[in-house]
């Protein structure tokens, strides 16, 4: 009780700020009145759970988080590190982060050779899919058997796709991973195949979004 006492009528403001809220526009979010959200600032109401399940979404911090961590403090000592600080890392969030230039340069390179390799164990399968197709008009079907005549573009594709999917699956998680529990995962996981439909038809913007976040952004938080 006393952290709270402490630290969540700073945090909800110092949040908010940095979200670029104003108190009305909070307070819409919230579904509360503009004189509950001053008076949380202010220290003079107070945050129940019920409130925190609805603002910490909002203002992206767990509800752990806004009870237990000085967020205003946390800030100045950051900037107080950045200002005399001689380590580069102190300035990752301006001049950008190679840990996460590096992060989204894999799927750069990985998609490609994941599809790459899907093509060649595709050449490994021909004979197969020859010996498939002549059985296939054997059986007296006239109509075309796509699925045979294009595998070695298919393969390509699934695996492709599939490799990025996963990275796909990574950065929800990362975003969004105070808000996961883990019957969310189950159900993530029952739907498998739902996503990697959504993965095929993401692999391409998912591609051009990480070239952004290198050769733009080269790793800065800015948007």
């Amino acid at each position: 009780m006393e952290n709270e006492k402490n630290y969540l009528p700073s945090n909800i403001k110092v949040l908010r700020e940095e979200r670029r809220l104003s108190i009305e526009e909070f307070a819409a979010l919230a579904g509360v009145s503009v004189d509950t959200v001053i008076g949380w600032e202010k220290g003079t109401i107070k945050v129940y759970t019920k409130d925190l399940i609805v603002i910490c979404p909002i203002l992206r911090i767990s509800e752990e988080d806004i009870r237990e961590r000085d967020i205003k403090q946390e800030r100045l000592e950051a900037y107080d590190r950045m200002k005399h600080g001689s380590s580069r890392k102190n300035f990752d969030w301006y001049y950008g982060s190679k840990a996460k230039v590096i992060y989204y340069l894999l799927p750069i390179i990985l998609i490609p050779l994941a599809a790459l390799l899907g093509y060649l164990v595709s050449l490994q399968m021909a004979d197969y899919y020859q010996e498939l197709n002549k059985l296939w008009a054997e059986a007296g079907n006239s109509a075309p058997n796509y699925l045979y005549e294009y595998y070695s573009i298919a393969y390509p594709i699934i695996a492709g796709c599939g490799c990025a999917l996963i990275f796909m699956i990574i950065e929800v998680i990362k975003r969004f991973r105070q808000y996961l529990k883990w019957w969310y995962i189950m159900l993530a996981i029952s739907f498998f195949s739902v996503l990697f439909v959504v993965g095929c038809v993401a692999t391409i913007p998912y591609y051009i979004y990480c070239f952004y976040q290198v050769f733009v952004l080269k790793g800065k938080n800015r948007k």
